[in-house]
This record gives structure tokens, sequence and C-alpha cells, in this order.
């Protein structure tokens, strides 16, 4: 019972993000309410309420989810080189350019980079060499706030410029970036 409750949840999520991307992009994200929200899902306002408190949460939610396959795309690449980590973060969000788009379109509040930093020492943890066991792990996190923040911004620069770049495009703007001297 617990068990088929959960999966109902987990389907009633899905529904509602579905209709919540699916509205945004007939309408402006601001002015879309919970009620068309379930009239699109074909859910009821108290299933809403029960999974979600606004529907910001659901787009958090989306981006939280979104980043933990980003971590197990990392993980399933064994590497433990910036570069490659970091064309592996731009090749998942490229896959996923339409929806970055559909929400920098709509203005949609998040927080991309406190979701990152969640996951900052998670990733540092899959993918730290032997090179890297002489950092401590309160000193790796400022080390990973500079790699995570870097990565956003040319994430989000990326986006903010119509996500023209590839994946290897932007990891060769990177290593280009930390290679050359710039000032």
């Amino acid at each position: 019972m617990i068990i088929e409750n959960k999966n109902n949840g987990t389907r009633s999520k899905k529904r509602l993000t579905d209709a919540l991307l699916r509205l945004m992009t007939n309408y402006i994200y601001s002015e879309i309410t919970i009620t068309q929200i379930c009239q699109e899902a074909q859910l009821s306002r108290k299933t809403f309420y029960r999974l979600f408190r606004t529907k910001d949460d659901i787009i958090n939610e989306l981006i939280v989810d979104m980043h933990a396959q980003l971590i197990s795309k990392i993980e399933a690449r064994h590497s433990c080189v910036y570069q490659e980590i970091a064309f592996t973060y731009f090749e998942f969000w490229h896959a996923h350019k339409a929806l970055l788009l559909l929400i920098k379109k709509q203005d949609v509040p998040f927080d991309f980079d406190d979701i990152s930093r969640i996951n900052a020492m998670e990733i540092y943890h899959l993918v730290k060499s032997d090179k890297s066991s002489h950092v401590s792990e309160h000193n790796m996190q400022y080390v990973l706030a500079y790699c995570i923040g870097g990565l956003n911004s040319m994430l989000l620069q990326w986006v903010d410029q119509g996500a023209l770049l590839t994946p290897k495009e932007l990891t060769q703007l990177l290593k280009y970036t930390l290679e050359t001297p710039l000032f």
C-alpha cells in the first residue's frame, strides 16, 4: 500500500510538472494558476497541495531531479579530470536546453547556484583522485565553489546568448581560460 501511494505520488508529480511546462509554452509563468496546472494535469488541487506548496516548487524539484541525473552521468564517466567533468556537465544541459531556454524566457525564479552547491561535495567524492587528497575537505569547499560557480556562470551565459555553442565548444573555451593568462 505504501509503495503504491509513493508511485501514485511520483506519477502525479510528473503529471503536474509536465502540465506546468506545457502551460509555460503558451502562457506567462507569473500568470499561470494552480487551478490551470491541475486542470491541465487532470488532477485535483488537493493532490497538488499534497505534493507541492507553490508552482515554484515544481520547477525547483525538477531542477533538483535533473541535478541527480547529472551526478549519475558524471559518476558513469569515471573521470577526475575537470575538463571531462565540465564536458559532461555541458553535454547534459545541452540535452535539456529547451527547458533552460523556457525557464529563462519565462523568468522563472530559482537558485541554480544553491542547488549546485548542495551537490558539489557529492560530485567531488565521486571523482576525487589521489592528487586531490592533500587538500582538506574544508579547503576543497572553496575549490568546489570556484569550479561550480564557473560552470554555472558559463551555463547561464550560454542560455542568455541563446544556447548556441556546443558542449565541445564550451569545454574548449573553459580549457582556454584555465590555460591562458587573460590579464
